[in-house]
């Protein structure tokens, strides 16, 4: 917070100390309590970075006992009705329906209800990593037929954000594939497991080693269920090798994970005709099971039993087994055991010809493979794509209908505001036209004005030309009629120095050479430092191919100067030595 101290405040002593005290406490009024400061600012961060620290919060909450974390959850509730953040709201809402349904078995409606309700004010604020985060929470505590939808939009969206950001990835691919192996998908299942396995950043994972376990052994039962034994006792060898990883925060379920692994090894070797050495780790599995009280595994090992002796024909073990493991099956949320049982005891009955017991198992049997086709079809991972894309183009309609009216708003603004820039565009491309159409006129002029002023230079120059070409045949012949004579050097020589074109007539041609030949003087300008007017000259009548001698009377100069000056000349263009003068202006 920011404070602008007014001056007159400074004035005075005594006011300046009651206004510090006022200032110290207005600032920390906005503060939260040292005890809840660590949660508020952590359930505040925005950004991909907001999921991790989130987890490190809930995890540091849970820790304490549960007197504290209620004084916590009620200290924060109070500070965010003060200076209410939705953002903290939604945080403080999960955790408090975690904690409250913390330590149940089976979730409830009314938890799904509860974290339904926070879906619109999590879709309102717009933050696609904590609504990620709900869905995944959601598909925890939803119905069987909604788990596909939620779980697939959560990963839909982590893997937009960026896996790297959610500690729980992992295991929601778990949750899926767990899901698809108790729908009999074993195939679809192991493509996410395999996505789990590629996952090796311990970050990644709430439990690394908890992840590890858990993927190892449903990927060795979905083999197990195609009779993919190799590959299935490959990952159970692999678990194993690593059964003393420590599966929770303390290591007292790994004895129970190693008597589970040996117990489906043992079952492997069971079903390729080894039965006899299958049974001491089957019996271990089940004392380790009983131990930990563990229901489902121990309805696991019942049925194996049974399977093993009513292979054997060992009937009544058989049948011992099977309601053993049908009466602790039926204490567990899974579906599978019971029917297994079930199934059991009907071959046993019909062995014996109990015709009543056969068909009381046999309904009971089909009562349970009905379910689980439901919940197959409930569970169905193709539905619950379609769902969800169906649910994705649900959401774009609904934005499309929302906006509606602003669009027709804004169509409407867009027909006016193109009426108005079609109407300026005409009067400003009419009177474009106009110009161009004047300025072309102009253009026209100057060309047919240029075009007869470069005619009338080449004119000129021609004139010009044909009058040096005469004067110096005329210069020739006086010299060899002189010549024919005695004692008249002097006359010859003077004769010889005369220039036959006055310095008017010279400008009067520099002037027309520029305006019939504009590129051949700016040209060799560019070819060096800009030349003398003399040089000029000089290339003007190079450029007219006439020779020393002609040049010579032109300027008024000896032969020799007229070749004193083209070396100069030369010198200046920066020519080589093997360049030829005459050649190079002539190529302008």
């Amino acid at each position: 917070m920011s404070i602008i101290i007014p001056s007159y405040t400074l004035t005075n002593l005594k006011y300046n100390n009651i206004y510090i005290f006022f200032l110290i406490l207005m600032m920390g009024c906005d503060s939260p309590d040292k005890e809840i400061k660590y949660y508020i600012d952590t359930w505040k961060i925005e950004g991909k970075m907001q999921t991790i620290a989130s987890d490190q919060a809930y995890f540091k909450l849970f820790s304490l006992d549960r007197k504290e974390v209620h004084k916590i959850i009620s200290k924060c509730k109070e500070y965010n009705k003060k200076y209410p953040n939705e953002r903290v709201l939604i945080r403080l809402a999960i955790i408090e329906t975690y904690y409250i349904r913390y330590g149940k078995q089976i979730p409830d409606m009314e938890d799904y209800r509860n974290f339904l309700v926070l879906l619109p004010k999590c879709q309102k604020l717009g933050d696609q990593q904590l609504l990620a985060e709900l869905y995944t929470i959601i598909s925890d505590y939803s119905p069987l037929n909604e788990f596909m939808n939620y779980v697939l939009k959560a990963n839909s969206l982590m893997e937009k954000i960026g896996i790297q950001y959610f500690p729980g990835y992992k295991q929601r691919l778990y949750s899926i594939g767990f899901t698809l192996y108790l729908n009999q998908e074993y195939r679809q299942s192991l493509i996410y497991l395999q996505k789990a396995f590629k996952i090796t950043n311990s970050n990644l994972n709430y439990n690394y080693n908890a992840s590890y376990v858990l993927v190892n052994d449903l990927t060795a039962a979905c083999y197990r269920e195609l009779s993919m034994y190799d590959s299935s006792l490959y990952h159970y060898k692999l678990l194993l090798q690593n059964a003393n990883l420590p599966v929770h925060a303390s290591n007292r379920e790994i004895p129970l994970w190693q008597a589970i692994t040996k117990g489906n090894i043992a079952f492997l070797l069971a079903q390729s005709g080894y039965s006899e050495l299958a049974k001491p780790y089957l019996l271990k599995h089940l004392q380790q099971s009983r131990q930990y009280e563990d229901n489902h595994n121990i309805a696991i090992v019942y049925n194996r039993l049974g399977q093993i002796d009513l292979f054997e024909n060992r009937l009544n073990a058989s049948l011992e087994n099977f309601q053993n493991a049908i009466k602790f099956a039926k204490t567990t949320r899974f579906l599978k055991q019971r029917k297994i049982a079930a199934k059991g005891l009907a071959d046993i009955y019909h062995r014996v010809h109990n015709t009543d017991s056969l068909y009381k198992y046999f309904y009971i049997y089909k009562a349970y493979d009905d379910t689980i086709n439901e919940m197959k079809v409930a569970y169905n991972l193709e539905t619950a794509e379609a769902k969800l894309a169906f649910d994705a183009a649900k959401a774009r309609l609904t934005i499309a209908n929302s906006d509606i009216k602003s669009m027709r708003l804004i169509r409407n603004f867009i027909i006016v505001f193109v009426i108005m820039i079609s109407i300026i565009a005409y009067l400003y491309f009419t009177r474009r036209i106009f110009e161009q159409k004047d300025r072309a006129e102009r253009l026209e002029s100057d060309k047919t004005k240029a075009l007869s002023d470069t005619e009338k230079a080449l004119g000129e120059i021609q004139i010009f030309k044909k009058k040096i070409i005469e004067n110096e045949a005329m210069i020739s012949k006086l010299h060899d009629h002189i010549l024919d004579k005695n004692d008249l050097q002097p006359e010859m020589d003077r004769i010889i120095k005369y220039a036959l074109i006055d310095k008017n007539e010279l400008d009067k041609f520099n002037l027309e050479f520029e305006i019939a030949n504009p590129q051949v003087l700016p040209g060799l300008d560019g070819q060096s430092k800009p030349l003398s007017p003399a040089e000029r000259r000089l290339a003007a009548l190079i450029y007219l191919k006439l020779n020393n001698e002609q040049i010579s009377h032109a300027l008024g100069i000896s032969k020799d100067s007229v070749t004193r000056s083209k070396r100069r000349l030369k010198n200046a263009l920066k020519l080589d030595a093997d360049q030829g003068l005459e050649d190079f202006i002539l190529q302008f």
